[in-house]
């Protein structure tokens, strides 16, 4: 007759790879798959500011859930964190789990990081304004929140790719969008700073609706907001302090807009649908 020791609970300081050894020498579970089904119902978190999903009320849950489109693939991406404490991130465990949906399509959310802090998904669709809806599901019951998505927009003018300075004092940028829309600016760099070394990296930008801008309402961007945010970006990369010289941008436009969250989640929980657009500047800082 075979004896096996008896299962044994442990509390949650004992690490995964403790109790993956335990639960495989004790015979708990029986194979390889099951074992890595207890993990999975034990803890998902693996960093320290991290709680698990199941050790908390869902109103407790707060969703972040960003929807865009391009090329007709529609992705969803979803993060959770706890809603008195936006620093601390929740992860998905237990019988926690997401799906989203577009009419009669319909995905689940992975795991994109492998540290459960990050899901996403991407569905076939090319309709112009597609309705999604992502679904938390604690067991059978589940918490919907649902957006459409923004119709696409273009830049009007600047239409070609222009040279900026530091002096310029302002940039002007016109977008076929509603006066009350909600956009905000953004910049990928390739740059060099004044000791000539090279770096690549993004930064939100400060914009303004203008609506008494030269040529028509307009988003205006200051170059002196776009010098210090460039400079930010180049000190933020590492030590050196050499002053940003110039920059090769795709400043990118992205228009917003939200949805309705579920009211059992966090009034907190966000959803929202985004669209972009960019156009190529140079800027020099020596002029």
């Amino acid at each position: 007759m075979t004896s096996h020791a008896a299962c044994t609970s442990y509390s949650r300081p004992l690490s995964l790879l403790t109790l993956a050894s335990s639960l495989w020498l004790t015979g708990c579970g029986g194979g390889a798959d099951d074992i890595i089904k207890k993990l999975g119902e034990v803890t998902s978190c693996s960093a320290k500011d991290c709680k698990d999903s199941s050790s908390l009320r869902t109103e407790d849950i707060r969703a972040n859930y960003l929807i865009t489109q391009d090329a007709g693939t529609v992705r969803v991406e979803a993060s959770f964190s706890q809603s008195a404490n936006q620093a601390l991130v929740v992860s998905l465990n237990g019988n926690d789990h997401l799906s989203a949906n577009i009419a009669s399509l319909s995905s689940a959310l992975s795991d994109t990081d492998g540290l459960g802090t990050k899901y996403a998904a991407n569905l076939s669709d090319a309709t112009p304004q597609p309705s999604v809806s992502v679904s938390f599901f604690r067991g059978n019951d589940a918490y919907v929140s649902s957006v459409s998505m923004p119709k696409q927009f273009t830049i009007v003018s600047p239409n070609e790719p222009i040279a900026l300075g530091r002096s310029t004092g302002k940039l002007y940028v016109q977008l076929d969008v509603v006066s009350d829309a909600v956009i905000s600016a953004s910049t990928k760099m390739r740059c060099q700073r004044a000791d000539a070394s090279l770096f690549e990296a993004t930064a939100a930008l400060i914009s303004v609706y203008d609506a008494s801008a030269p040529g028509g309402a307009a988003y205006r961007i200051d170059t002196l907001d776009l010098d210090q945010a460039l400079n930010q970006a180049s000190k933020a990369l590492d030590a050196n302090l050499s002053l940003v010289r110039s920059c090769d941008l795709e400043l990118i436009w992205t228009l917003s807009q939200g949805g309705q969250t579920s009211t059992a989640m966090s009034k907190n929980s966000s959803i929202s649908a985004q669209r972009s657009a960019s156009h190529l500047l140079q800027y020099d800082a020596r002029n």
